[in-house]
């Protein structure tokens, strides 16, 4: 069975270039048994550390679109006010803000290039600023 996440199906990342996180590439039978076993045990499996970056980027793009939809009609975006990096923001510039840079960094990065291009290296800047505007509006995110 395929695991589905119609958010990453939108933008449509070549999964090949980063990681297999979010698509099943049908290993074998033996491996999802063992996969299996060790979510009973830790509530995790262990493949995912193999690529952590790609992994919760991948989470965090998810759930934010989650919460916009969640969120539409629903609470107030504009109410929060912040000021990161001199940008100043509001919780749902801030949000679009983190979720475009995500959906670049998917987009574009190749993992398995040994050697970055200067896309994927802005890519990843972007990710990083990304990171830190979501730590600042980390409280606000609720509803």
């Amino acid at each position: 069975m395929r695991q589905r996440n119609i958010y990453l199906e939108k933008i449509n990342p070549d999964i090949h270039s980063y990681g297999i996180n979010w698509k099943n590439m049908g290993f074998h039978p033996m491996r999802k048994v063992q996969d299996f076993i060790q979510r009973r045990k830790c509530g995790y499996y262990y493949r995912i550390t193999y690529n952590l970056d790609s992994w919760m980027i991948e989470q965090l793009y998810t759930w934010l679109n989650m919460y916009l939809e969640a969120s539409y009609d629903t609470i107030d975006l504009e109410y929060y006010k912040f000021n990161v990096d001199n940008m100043k923001l509001t919780e749902l510039e801030a949000i679009v803000y983190v979720m475009d840079s995500f959906e670049q960094w998917l987009v574009c990065v190749d993992d398995i290039n040994k050697y970055a291009t200067k896309e994927e290296d802005a890519a990843i800047e972007l990710v990083k600023k990304a990171f830190i505007v979501l730590g600042q509006i980390w409280p606000a995110l609720w509803w």
